[in-house]
């Protein structure tokens, strides 16, 4: 009789336990795996053309399937344990180009066969700052001291169009061929000091359209300016975000609150999505009115954050992140696969590609209602 009454209990406290049971939140589907075979920090985001996703990794450029995440090529190059340093993917249909410091690679994009390499003199210093910039058949691609260099895509002739006396931080292109480059011009006067500028500059009459001075409001972001509907968007570090006339220079609006050290950010119609280091933070597209922001967290600088069917997507260092977008609640979390950190991510149509340290992920799109 005892041994019925302690099963009994037994089984009723089981039970009760699995009644308080939360459901599980299901993780994102992988899709594929890619192993890039060798350690590195990649820092280009996957470019997606057709069936197939380019990567770097290592000291090679990597074509896979998206198909099943097989390996198309892999084209190594010679150089240090560095990987390519592409910040930004630039091709044309049949060449893509790698870079490494004072070297730049055209690449076939069918075959993965080098096609020309340029190197560049120790004056002209291509670090991992320039992202490049693509306008028809022509790449455009900044030094951090100064120069600006322009390469046919297809053919790997360049020359240097001008070399600016200050800092360059990463350049952008217009319709027209017009370059967006944000810079910070230095006073010699004691004590050191410098004035944050972005600025339309035209090729062809090498002059400048305009000139807008960022005063007292800390530095251009590293990442990129984007140009859309005729307005220029870009973060400022250590202090916010901001949105300029694309024909005039004039501000549109300003938004400034220290400690939003803007990296990469993603335009959608109504609202913008930034990426703070630490945080995730969303800001009307209009007016820049700051909407939301994430609690912070550990740092992570060089990720990208992306938007789709009403979620924030931050493929942090740690994992992937993901937010309603209406208010920033956070609604999933997960570890990536394979360990290592997430260096850098896109988006694609039906979805998430991830780099790690050592390889590409894809997974399925966040779907709560399955």
């Amino acid at each position: 009789m005892k041994k019925l009454i302690l099963l009994s209990v037994l089984f009723w406290s089981c039970s009760k336990s699995n009644l308080k049971e939360e459901p599980k939140e299901p993780d994102l589907r992988l899709l594929w795996s890619y192993n890039t075979e060798h350690s590195s920090a990649p820092k280009a985001e996957p470019l997606l053309i057709n069936e197939n996703v380019y990567i770097t990794g290592g000291l090679a450029l990597h074509k896979v399937s998206n198909k099943d995440g097989s390996r198309v090529w892999i084209n190594n190059v010679d150089g240090t344990a560095s990987s390519l340093k592409n910040y930004r993917f630039i091709e044309n249909g049949n060449v893509i180009i790698g870079m490494q410091p004072k070297k730049i690679h055209g690449f076939d994009l069918e075959s993965g066969e080098n096609k020309w390499t340029i190197l560049f003199p120790d004056s002209i210093d291509i670090l991992e700052l320039g992202l490049g910039a693509k306008f028809g058949d022509f790449g455009y691609f900044n030094a951090l001291n100064g120069y600006i260099s322009k390469v046919n895509i297809t053919t790997g002739i360049h020359e240097v169009l001008i070399k600016f006396p200050f800092k360059i931080r990463n350049i952008n292109v217009f319709d027209n061929g017009d370059l967006l480059i944000p810079h910070e011009e230095i006073h010699s006067e004691e004590p050191l000091s410098y004035t944050a500028v972005m600025g339309r500059w035209s090729p062809s009459a090498k002059e400048w359209i305009w000139k807008f001075e960022l005063n007292n409001a800390g530095v251009f972001s590293y990442n990129y300016p984007q140009i859309e509907n005729n307005i220029v968007y870009s973060g400022l570090t250590n202090a916010g975000f901001i949105a300029l006339d694309a024909t005039t220079g004039q501000e549109i609006w300003k938004t400034i609150k220290m400690g939003l050290i803007t990296g990469f950010h993603v335009l959608t119609p109504d609202t913008i999505y930034a990426q703070a280091r630490n945080r995730v933070y969303a800001l009307n597209r209009h007016t820049g009115e700051l909407l939301w922001e994430t609690t912070p967290m550990g740092v992570s600088e060089s990720t990208r954050i992306h938007y789709k069917n009403g979620y924030v997507y931050w493929c942090h260092n740690n994992g992937i992140f993901i937010y309603d977008a209406k208010d920033g609640k956070q609604v999933h979390y997960q570890r990536h696969e394979y360990g290592g950190y997430i260096w850098t991510s896109t988006m694609a149509e039906d979805r998430l590609l991830v780099q790690t340290s050592t390889h590409l992920l894809a997974y399925e799109l966040f779907n709560p209602e399955e």
